[in-house]
């Protein structure tokens, strides 16, 4: 029986599969993957459901705690996929997970590898948005800003996202929140351009009461230079997250355009079926769903 909403357990997932293995399910962290991984699909004649996580499973934090001390959309999908390589047969294709590489390339840890749990390798769905071609759409046709130079757009984003990459690793030690006017931080005209990692914690430890902190702000901003060397170390271009409000900043776009969201939504828009499949991470993707 399914809980509230009709949400699937792991064992009723299990269960599903093992009883209809012609059915395949792709599940994601979030409903922006899918939207991807459905044009990807599409354009390929592929017949599979793709899900993002919440709206399909039910999966407790009680059931997570053995694989992460984290509990979110990607700790769910390791979760789910864990279960289901133990429970299933290899033949058994009909479950895929695909999760963001997120932090690993960086600091770890580098994911058990899975049949059915595929990581991408980029850090998240938003860098490959990056893509000369897909970035170039977004310019011209998004923005209406044809006389952008690509390399230099893409050139002033990555400093000041490895910036903001290593006060987030270092916030994230504590588990404490990163504020988010992260723009506020950033200076655009430097070569290369910046982010005070420093004021950013400062900024997201004042949120919180000084009597909840785990520690005081001048023990934290001690992190801030090593975690910024293993960004830099390991090339990681950031938060993918972080690229709209950056480019809102950077290029001045107000309006609409001034909404994170909206500038995503366009940037997956100018994003091309045929050419994302030219990553390895969504041809794995594809040939294990169509196998």
């Amino acid at each position: 029986m399914t809980r509230a909403g009709d949400l699937l357990t792991i064992e009723e997932l299990i269960a599903r599969a093992e009883l209809e293995p012609s059915l395949i399910d792709v599940y994601v962290e979030g409903e922006s993957d899918a939207a991807v991984f459905r044009a990807i699909f599409a354009e390929l004649g592929i017949d599979a459901a793709v899900f993002p996580v919440r709206t399909r499973l039910d999966i407790r934090r009680a059931e997570v705690d053995p694989y992460s001390s984290e509990y979110g959309n990607r700790t769910m999908l390791i979760t789910a996929a864990m279960r289901a390589d133990a429970a299933l047969r290899p033949s058994n294709t009909s479950l895929t997970f695909v999760i963001d590489a997120d932090w690993a390339q960086a600091v770890g840890p580098i994911q058990i590898p899975l049949p059915g749990l595929i990581s991408s390798d980029l850090p998240s769905m938003e860098h490959y948005f990056l893509e000369d071609r897909s970035l170039r759409r977004f310019l011209t046709l998004g923005l209406m800003k044809p006389d952008l130079n690509v390399s230099e757009v893409k050139a002033k984003l990555k400093g000041c996202l490895q910036d903001i990459a290593a006060a987030r690793l270092t916030l994230e030690n504590f588990n404490i929140a990163c504020v988010t006017k992260i723009a506020a931080v950033c200076d655009f005209t430097s070569t290369p351009t910046t982010a005070n990692a420093d004021e950013l914690v400062r900024l997201s430890f004042d949120k919180v009461p000084r009597a909840s902190r785990p520690v005081e702000f001048a023990t934290a901003r001690t992190l801030v230079p090593g975690y910024r060397q293993l960004v830099t170390d390991a090339d990681h271009p950031g938060r993918g997250h972080d690229i709209a409000p950056l480019l809102i900043s950077m290029l001045s776009l107000t309006g609409q355009l001034s909404d994170p969201e909206m500038v995503e939504t366009l940037m997956r828009a100018s994003s091309v079926p045929s050419e994302l499949l030219e990553y390895q991470f969504f041809r794995d993707v594809a040939t294990r769903v169509a196998a």
